[in-house]
């Protein structure tokens, strides 16, 4: 069968954008990453956590967990 996975995501406005690289333990590293427009006004961006793994994963329990967004150029 198939391999269960967790994964990342980044979500703009409330909708799925960025899918971040499955992993598949609860032990991996995740990463989501990429380059999102906002309109400057009313765009708005979240990250999620999916645990798919049929066990419990603990984001708190890593050395860091850190969400990062910078301006590239002015729309």
């Amino acid at each position: 069968g198939a391999t269960a996975s967790s994964f990342l995501s980044i979500y703009k406005n409330g909708s799925a954008y960025i899918r971040g690289t499955p992993g598949t333990s609860t032990n991996d590293n995740y990463l989501a990453a990429g380059l999102v427009y906002c309109n400057g006004s009313t765009d708005y961006i979240e990250m999620y956590f999916q645990n798919n793994n049929g066990s419990t994963a603990t984001l708190g329990g890593y050395s860091f967990i850190k969400f990062q967004g910078c301006m590239v150029r002015a729309a």
